[in-house]
């Protein structure tokens, strides 16, 4: 993610981005900035040093452009960035991550621990709910399920 003045990029509510490679990435208001992402990329070298890289900023500069040319965002305006990773389950040596299914897998230990790995950010909601239920089956039945759709 690169994060920006919500000033450079006023956007109200979380916006949808398409980038120039058709792929979908995201402008996010929070707290007086913008937040735009994600990017995705393999990730060969050590987890230690994690960060954005040059392309992935640009990558996002141009994603951000192509919604909002008025707005001239450039690497000046960035005032942070971070990184994180995402195991992708089912995901192949020397396979391109941008075809590996965004599927995610939810195991139990017999100690109550669930192990949640793949996935997507989109569908934290979704995942979340069925953590819980697998946790606590006695209440999957009894909670109002709540559906959200934005227009």
């Amino acid at each position: 993610f690169i994060v920006v003045p919500h000033e450079r990029l006023p956007v109200q509510r979380n916006v949808t981005l398409r980038a120039p490679d058709k792929r979908m990435t995201f402008a996010v208001p929070y707290s007086g900035a913008t937040y735009v992402g994600t990017t995705e990329v393999d990730h060969k070298e050590s987890c230690d040093d994690l960060a954005i890289t040059r392309p992935e900023v640009e990558y996002l500069l141009a994603a951000a452009h192509r919604a909002f040319p008025e707005a001239g965002l450039s690497q000046e305006d960035i005032l942070s960035t971070w990184a994180g990773l995402r195991p992708l389950v089912g995901s192949k040596p020397g396979q391109n991550p941008s075809q590996v299914k965004r599927d995610y897998t939810i195991t139990t230990r017999a100690s109550g621990l669930a192990v949640l790995a793949g996935g997507k950010l989109t569908g934290f909601r979704a995942m979340a709910e069925e953590v819980i239920d697998r946790l606590f089956p006695a209440t999957a039945s009894a909670a109002p399920r709540i559906s959200i759709f934005l227009a």
